[in-house]
């Protein structure tokens, strides 16, 4: 890790910030934060203890997703005493994806961490995909992953739940842990912010940009206080909306379950019509009529919001509003 910013090649000039090689720190760590004041100081602190160690230049990058509490006082003053520490305010709440993206753009280090803000990814464990990245020169991005004892049971059943919907939407990650801790190099960063979406979606973005993504194993620490910010509601929202934003996979199953329907119907239709023409009585009925007419009509109205959401993403995109305002900064 020390020899990091040596060995990561050339100099080069970033296309962000517009600086070279010299100017820049080896490392830039990313954090989107939204209502975290109790953990950030405590993070913060670990950080820069863990850099002290290496010996290696750092910047700490923390992006306020316009938290209703006083998260961006607790960083006015932190900044105070942590000189790496650059933080920016967003004008409006932007969602994690969004803000750390903003980060990963404000970002000048040569490899870019990105991390969460509870304290549940180890500052200790920043090393390990840095080291990845270093002993591994054609690697592009390394994602740390563990064993989801620690997440609790709820919450690991979603993560499974939600990578296998990963995995379907975009094949190229298959068989990987994908999880908010990652590092990747510097032109993977530049590369994902000049993607334009305003529905990042990470996941997607770095197989867009990179073909060599590996694991790491990492420690995972359980959450020291508070409850996560993530409830089912809205996880089960970011599903839906990562997948959409994605992939055209539920068209096609919403397509080929219509030409199955219809070759039922086209089946059933000749085998009435054999009876009939064979003298058998069909018995009127009113309940398998009713039945179908509600199942066929809830399919259809399912149908329809789906497309009305792939409509209303298309149409996001092609308006293409800010990715995000920035309200205040720090450095």
């Amino acid at each position: 890790m020390r020899r990091l910013a040596s060995e990561l090649g050339a100099p080069s000039t970033c296309i962000v910030c517009g600086m070279s090689n010299a100017d820049h720190p080896a490392v830039s760590v990313v954090i989107p934060t939204y209502r975290a004041g109790d953990s950030l100081e405590v993070l913060l602190n670990q950080l820069v203890d863990v850099f002290a160690d290496e010996q290696t230049t750092v910047e700490f990058i923390v992006i306020d997703d316009r938290s209703p509490d006083d998260t961006w006082l607790r960083l006015l003053a932190i900044a105070e005493r942590i000189p790496q520490l650059r933080a920016i305010r967003l004008q409006k709440n932007a969602g994690q994806m969004t803000a750390t993206l903003c980060g990963i753009a404000e970002a000048s280090g040569d490899v870019i961490v990105t991390m969460d803000d509870d304290l549940q990814n180890p500052p200790e464990e920043i090393p390990k995909l840095l080291d990845a990245l270093e002993s591994a020169p054609e690697w592009d991005v390394v994602i740390g992953s563990w064993d989801r004892g620690n997440d609790g049971r709820f919450r690991s059943v979603g993560s499974w739940g939600f990578e296998r919907l990963q995995n379907l939407a975009v094949p190229q990650g298959n068989n990987l842990r994908h999880t908010a801790f990652r590092a990747f190099r510097r032109p993977v960063g530049e590369a994902m912010v000049e993607h334009g979406t305003r529905h990042p979606v990470m996941t997607s973005m770095i197989f867009e940009v990179a073909d060599s993504v590996h694991n790491v194993d990492v420690q995972h620490a359980p959450r020291a206080s508070g409850d996560s910010n993530f409830r089912f509601r809205a996880a089960a929202k970011l599903t839906l909306d990562n997948f959409v934003q994605t992939s055209a996979l539920p068209l096609y199953w919403i397509t080929g379950f219509g030409f199955f329907v219809a070759f039922v119907a086209l089946v059933v239709g000749i085998v009435y019509v054999i009876r009939a023409l064979a003298g058998a009585e069909t018995p009127p009925g009113w309940t398998s009529t009713f039945l179908a007419v509600m199942f066929f009509g809830g399919t259809t109205l399912a149908t329809l919001g789906l497309l009305g959401r792939y409509m209303a993403v298309i149409m996001n995109e092609v308006r293409r509003p800010p990715r995000w305002v920035v309200r205040e900064r720090i450095r």
